[in-house]
């Protein structure tokens, strides 16, 4: 009997340990120390899609500086071009958290809904590339087109995508933002004549040299040069770069036909679950 009870005994101190722990976790993932006192100790939990502030909590006078903004804004919306026709999303730089948009929808006022896309994160031209979620960062911004992606995917700009515009038109532009070709580091073989011409050359350029100059430069230099100053090798050499990726995604609604109204739209962006975040009118 006496053994009995001590199993007893020792089990209900382990019960009563697991008990601790379940508590104490609680505690700290809603703030341990830094919880503002008098908030209930159990309270709901928020993923970081909850965190931005929704157009009903806006309504409803809910909401604080401690919540994310994700907003929207015309654009070149009511274009009657359709290649020149977007909307941009944007989160605000003041946000504390990176908001994943998966499965969130924009609605016109005709009460058309379209998913918003996926977008590849690191392009490389002439492969085949997976779209992902989007995770927008404070101070990140999607654009969406309504037409067709010049590279026919969705994608996120990096510091290399100026090649990109060399031969395709963007809208919105995209800002040449590549490395100059005389800040890359060249191997220790290629000539003077070779430098001096590679300090001449543009950024975001493939380079498409004069017969007269190919014959003074010498087909090492051509090749050299031919083999760094285009896409891949750009994000080859600066993909470890703090400053190569971009806080800008643009996806294609890929339509044939304008999305938005020339005048009196309501344009509105709603979550994964059907909560407004934001609406535009124009």
């Amino acid at each position: 009997m006496a053994e009995e009870e001590k199993s007893n005994s020792t089990r209900d101190f382990l019960f009563f340990i697991l008990f601790l722990l379940i508590i104490s976790f609680f505690w700290y993932a809603q703030g341990g120390l830094e919880r503002e006192p008098g908030t209930p100790f159990l309270e709901s939990f928020k993923t970081k899609s909850e965190y931005y502030i929704t157009q009903e909590d806006r309504k409803n006078g809910k909401g604080g500086p401690q919540e994310d903004v994700i907003a929207l804004f015309k654009g070149g919306a009511g274009q009657t071009d359709l290649n020149q026709e977007y909307i941009e999303i944007r989160a605000a730089k003041t946000n504390k958290n990176s908001i994943n948009i998966l499965n969130w929808t924009i609605k016109n006022k005709s009460g058309l809904s379209l998913k918003i896309p996926n977008a590849v994160n690191l392009p490389i031209s002439g492969k085949s590339n997976i779209e992902s979620d989007i995770v927008l960062p404070p101070g990140g911004k999607i654009i969406i087109a309504t037409g067709k992606s010049p590279l026919g995917y969705n994608f996120r700009l990096n510091k290399c995508f100026g090649y990109f515009e060399e031969n395709r038109d963007f809208i919105p532009l995209i800002f040449q933002e590549c490395p100059y070709p005389k800040n890359e580091i060249w191997p220790s073989q290629v000539s003077d004549i070779c430098l001096d011409y590679i300090e001449s050359l543009p950024r975001c350029k493939t380079s498409d040299i004069p017969l007269a100059k190919a014959f003074e430069l010498g087909n090492d230099c051509i090749s050299t040069i031919n083999n760094t100053l285009n896409y891949n090798s750009c994000v080859d050499i600066h993909k470890g770069d703090s400053d190569f990726y971009k806080d800008e995604w643009r996806v294609y609604l890929n339509r044939g036909g304008e999305f938005w109204k020339q005048k009196r739209e309501n344009i509105t962006l709603s979550d994964s679950s059907g909560n407004i975040v934001d609406e535009l009118s124009y």
